[in-house]
């Protein structure tokens, strides 16, 4: 395999797990293998409930790689030729195995112990990162008080949603919505609820929340090089 190759395949897996998260993926997986899937589906083969799951699917639409579809009283999601196509490229980034090496990596406790350790790693690793995006994004809009402490530390509310959420109740308060509190307060209620915010807030936050995204790491950047001067002087 060419270099230029395996950067384009390495590129792409970096696109897919932005868009999709860890997390997401793995769902982006099993609709990809079954064709689609219905939140039934997925509960039935993750063994998670829609609660876990629902907010990545939400993601994933609104970031083109699955698409609704209205199936007699429920949803299913089917893939976007991008999301087969992303998916298609990681296969062909795995080693092969042949099935005795298979066996014998599998039956080796401290291999699947390290493994496991790995994976860990990242998903603590990319819950971090949310969570200080979560907080950078709560000072950026004004979001304050322990409901803004619970939105941030509760993992199953996204970024995107925040976003979105602040995009709704600024165009509820211009369309003249009474708030009995606040939009802010009003918005950390939902999200505390587990509401969704409408379609056109999640479409409009898709681009806004990955602009905010390059913003909180330019100052990440920015703080570490100011670190570094002063332990260097």
């Amino acid at each position: 395999m060419s270099a230029d190759l395996l950067l384009d395949r390495r590129t792409g897996l970096i696109d897919l797990f932005d868009r999709a998260k860890v997390n997401g993926v793995a769902y982006l997986l099993v609709v990809c293998t079954l064709g689609s899937a219905s939140k039934a589906d997925l509960t039935e083969i993750t063994g998670e409930d829609e609660s876990t799951f629902s907010k990545y699917l939400i993601r994933m639409e609104s970031r083109g790689l699955l698409v609704r579809v209205r199936d007699g009283k429920a949803d299913r999601w089917h893939p976007t030729a991008a999301a087969i196509q992303q998916l298609h490229a990681s296969d062909h980034l795995l080693p092969k195995i042949s099935v005795g090496a298979s066996s014998s990596s599998s039956s080796d406790p401290s291999d699947r112990s390290v493994q496991s350790e790995l994976i860990e790693s990242d998903q603590t690793e990319e819950e971090g990162d949310e969570r200080e995006f979560k907080g950078w994004l709560c000072q950026h809009y004004g979001v304050t008080g322990d409901k803004a402490k619970v939105v941030i530390a509760d993992k199953r509310i996204l970024s995107d949603d925040l976003v979105a959420w602040m995009l709704q109740v600024g165009q509820m308060k211009r369309d003249g919505f009474k708030f009995k509190k606040s939009p802010e307060a009003y918005a950390l209620h939902c999200l505390l609820k587990g509401d969704e915010p409408n379609q056109h807030a999640l479409h409009q936050a898709r681009s806004i929340t990955d602009g905010h995204w390059r913003e909180f790491q330019g100052r990440l950047e920015s703080c570490a090089e100011v670190a570094n001067e002063k332990v260097s002087s």
